[in-house]
């Protein structure tokens, strides 16, 4: 079974932006969509949020490593 976060657990685990900007990058295809779980409730899988992070980190210019 995949492991989800709600926005709360999102903001625990660093992601720095607010509910309304966070849905204009999920709008944008910036950010991986959220699951509705219950009537008032979206959640985010895990792994979803953890690869779009790598990705973005693999994508900025010059590479740590490089330095």
């Amino acid at each position: 079974m995949r492991t989800m976060v709600t926005f709360k657990g999102l903001k625990a685990r660093g992601h720095p932006f607010t509910r309304r900007h966070t849905e204009r990058l999920v709008k944008d295809g910036k950010f991986p969509p959220p699951v509705q779980v219950g009537e008032n409730r979206i959640a985010w899988f895990e792994d979803e949020v953890d690869a779009h992070y790598a990705r973005l980190a693999a994508e900025r210019s010059p590479q740590p490593e490089d330095v």
